[in-house]
């Protein structure tokens, strides 16, 4: 993890996919570059704790390095590549490779099939979960380490936790934003010690692919899961991609901790069709 200090050069660093870290005030920032996408942490409340938070970030930073060793579908001896190539080894795969293939099997049950890491082009991509998965897992280790205040924010995949600002109960606000023009926010969600994940056509068109027809999902322009946990926040979202309103039924028997938020239609002017469970 590299740790530049000038405020101008971690927002020129970050815009170049350079991974790096801002000090401002009483909180820290970082930025990883990793997996595709840009990982930002947020530690609120780190005056007179910076050595600690700056460890921290670098164990999180690792870890986070760790998972692209262990799923990166594009590495040729990652243990995910190994599997979707019949080289598997059962029982000597990784602890956390055995958890991850675990959850799948169980999120695929409980959605029906909806989602599904193997019924993709390739063969099998836990993705969809593991993204979220992984940064469920640096924030437990942020509170472990006594960062009680923080957001990490995986590709739009979200994990807050205690609030923005120490000492109060107004959480972190993260907006949806428009699918039909991002830099609109429909709705503003304050999340405090929960997750949130979102999976829409409009970053990376349609990446979702229905298992039962092959077929890209398109029933839906935008799909909101909060629920206290970002992997299967994040399974769930593309599962709704799939099912549509249908969807509302089973995230309606996870219970109350768990909101569902789809967006259909041309939302340009009326914000389109809200569905909240």
């Amino acid at each position: 993890m590299s740790l530049i200090r000038s405020g101008r050069e971690v927002m020129e660093g970050w815009s170049a996919g350079i991974s790096g870290t801002l000090v401002h005030s009483d909180r820290m920032i970082h930025v990883e570059h990793v997996w595709g996408t840009a990982i930002s942490m947020n530690i609120a409340g780190t005056s007179g704790r910076e050595a600690r938070a700056r460890s921290a970030l670098d164990e999180c930073s690792k870890f986070f390095a760790k998972v692209d060793e262990i799923f990166s579908t594009y590495r040729p001896e990652s243990e995910v590549t190994l599997y979707r190539n019949g080289l598997s080894r059962p029982g000597l795969q990784s602890p956390e490779f055995e958890q991850v293939m675990q959850a799948c099997t169980d999120l695929r049950r409980a959605t029906g099939g909806s989602f599904d890491p193997w019924a993709v082009p390739g063969g099998f991509d836990p993705s969809g979960y593991v993204k979220g998965w992984a940064i469920g897992r640096a924030s437990l280790r942020l509170s472990a380490l006594g960062f009680d205040n923080h957001l990490i924010n995986a590709g739009g995949d979200v994990c807050a936790v205690g609030s923005e600002y120490p000492g109060t109960q107004s959480g972190w606000p993260v907006g949806i934003v428009n699918p039909h023009s991002p830099e609109d926010i429909i709705k503003v969600a304050h999340l405090r010690d929960c997750s949130m994940a979102t999976s829409g056509r409009y970053e990376r068109g349609d990446h979702v692919i229905d298992p039962a027809t092959g077929e890209p999902a398109v029933s839906v322009d935008s799909a909101t899961v909060v629920g206290p946990d970002p992997g299967i926040a994040d399974a769930l979202a593309s599962a709704a991609m799939v099912d549509g309103p249908a969807a509302m039924g089973w995230c309606a028997e996870l219970g109350p901790q768990w909101s569902l938020y789809l967006v259909i239609g041309d939302t340009g002017h009326s914000h389109g069709v809200a569905f909240e469970s």
